[in-house]
């Protein structure tokens, strides 16, 4: 087991580099050195985040003594409060739900986007780029400047510093999706016989699609194409399973379904879990787990694990979420498998529908 050095005056920062090395080498990462470092996040912020301290207090369960131990703050906390485990005047970064549009949001504050964009890279390399090094990418999202506090638009940027080929390019601008624009420059690629990334929350990609099926068209992409789609539809008015959804892009673009990769994110989280599809060569709705992260089912009446295989609330656990709460308690129904990967089956009954596609919902074209 790899020895965590001794705590220096500034626990925040020795326990960020830490971390950081573990995301660049999670080989070093096993589930002794995991749970101490847990732990050890944990302690800091008891102490620091005053939000999550109460939390704990409140639930009788301040001294953890596993990482399955630590108290799961639920998503709702940060519409309702500033989560946060270091001194306000420090804040460098700050993502907003998608909900801040239609009434009450969430916040997500960073002292640091160090673990943040660290966290973007190994995961989307191995779940969305397979053996391609760089693709042109086909962005549905407004541009960094337009929505600067959207957690997927900084995603976006971290990918394409990574691995785009050439300029990004975006295709919604003031709440309108320029689908001329899109369909132009994919029939470009697609004449010069080059591969592409079409990256998107579901409605926007749902939009593109409808449009292009009004039309009586098909735009199939070369070989080696793939799509990102995250945000999901479940709970909005214009929601389509996600079988049919797939379906319809794979027979729109001509991708094989298995290069069609959902992600599953949230704003209160700092990483990312995506379908195995591309990587197991076929299609699957089960999520990855990065070697910094955990992620369990559990009871919604007693907050106790379930079986594997079972329904649960999802649970996660997340080392990169240094700055604000280490355990987050997801409104988002669930499935672990053995090798704690897992599934997303729904959300509980009562819950708000949330995610990216919030924003893209009313979509105009143009």
């Amino acid at each position: 087991m790899p020895l965590l050095p001794t705590p220096p005056c500034d626990e925040y920062v020795t326990l960020e580099g830490i971390i950081a090395s573990f995301i660049e080498d999670p080989s070093l990462l096993d589930e002794e050195t995991f749970d101490s470092l847990a732990l050890r996040v944990f302690a800091l912020q008891f102490e620091r985040n005053e939000v999550y301290r109460r939390f704990c207090e409140a639930a009788g369960r301040t001294s953890p003594t596993s990482w399955r131990d630590i108290p799961a703050l639920p998503t709702e906390a940060f519409k309702r409060a500033e989560v946060r485990s270091f001194s306000p005047s420090d804040t460098v970064a700050m993502f907003e739900t998608s909900g801040t549009t239609r009434g009450q949001g969430g916040r997500h504050y960073f002292r640091s986007l160090r673990l943040y964009d660290a966290a973007i890279v190994p995961e989307f390399r191995a779940y969305l780029m397979g053996t391609a090094h760089r693709l042109p990418m086909f962005i549905l999202t407004p541009t960094p400047a337009e929505a600067p506090r959207s957690s997927l638009v900084h995603m976006m940027t971290v990918v394409v510093k990574h691995f785009a080929m050439g300029a990004p390019k975006y295709y919604i601008s003031e709440g309108h999706l320029r689908t001329a624009a899109l369909m132009a420059d994919l029939e470009e690629c697609s004449r010069a016989g080059q591969p592409v990334m079409l990256l998107g929350t579901a409605f926007a990609l749902a939009a593109f699609v409808e449009t292009l099926g009004a039309q009586n068209r098909r735009l199939p992409l070369p070989a080696g194409s793939r799509i990102m789609e995250t945000g999901g539809f479940k709970g909005r008015h214009r929601e389509i399973p996600r079988p049919a959804f797939y379906a319809m892009m794979a027979d729109m673009f001509g991708v094989p379904l298995h290069h069609i990769v959902n992600e599953y994110g949230m704003t209160e989280l700092s990483s990312q879990f995506y379908d195995t599809s591309l990587r197991d060569g076929a299609p699957t709705a089960i999520k990855s787990v990065p070697a910094w992260s955990r992620v369990v089912c559990v009871d919604p009446a007693t907050g106790r694990e379930v079986d594997r295989g079972a329904r649960g609330l999802i649970r996660i656990v997340d080392l990169a979420n240094l700055g604000s709460v280490i355990a987050l308690q997801t409104e988002d129904v669930g499935v672990r498998h053995a090798d704690g990967r897992f599934e997303i089956r729904g959300r509980v009954a009562a819950a708000p529908p949330r995610g990216c596609s919030l924003d893209a919902e009313d979509l105009g074209t143009e």
